[in-house]
């Protein structure tokens, strides 16, 4: 493999892997609303709340070992990420109640638009804040976590 080659696949893996496990936990997210709002219809905010909270020790600890490699205390780590979760939580769920319409197809857009900006904002301050220090101490060996 190329020196290019092999520089490409080690920028493009930190996203990708971030796209595929934020992706699953988004799927499952959906799911389990669905599932739950069919036994439930009369709690929506709670159990969009609840399973995304939920989700938060899950998904974080995968993206930590798989994404972003970490070996820094995770406790510390967790407190951050669960911060940044707990935002984008309220951040969302302010622009939807703000921003859905009578049409469902324009609130389909809405909710991409709303996730894809989501996905973008949290990979950045993960890459950026959250899980840094590892990054800079050029320790990026998953076998010590």
């Amino acid at each position: 493999m190329s020196e290019f080659a092999r520089r490409l696949s080690s920028t493009m893996r930190k996203p990708l892997m971030f796209l595929l496990v934020g992706g699953s936990a988004a799927g499952f997210y959906a799911l389990s609303c669905t599932f739950l709002l069919s036994w439930l219809p009369g709690w929506r905010a709670t159990i969009s709340i609840g399973v995304h909270a939920s989700l938060i020790p899950i998904v974080f600890f995968v993206q930590r070992r798989l994404t972003f490699r970490s070996t820094n205390p995770a406790l510390y780590e967790l407190a951050k990420y669960a911060g940044l979760q707990i935002s984008s939580i309220c951040i969302s769920t302010t622009l939807l109640v703000r921003l859905v319409t009578q049409n469902p197809y324009l609130n389909v857009a809405i909710f991409l638009m709303i996730a894809g900006l989501a996905a973008i904002i949290s990979y950045s301050i993960c890459n950026l804040f959250i899980f840094k220090a590892s990054r800079l101490c050029g320790n990026e060996d998953p076998s010590n976590l």
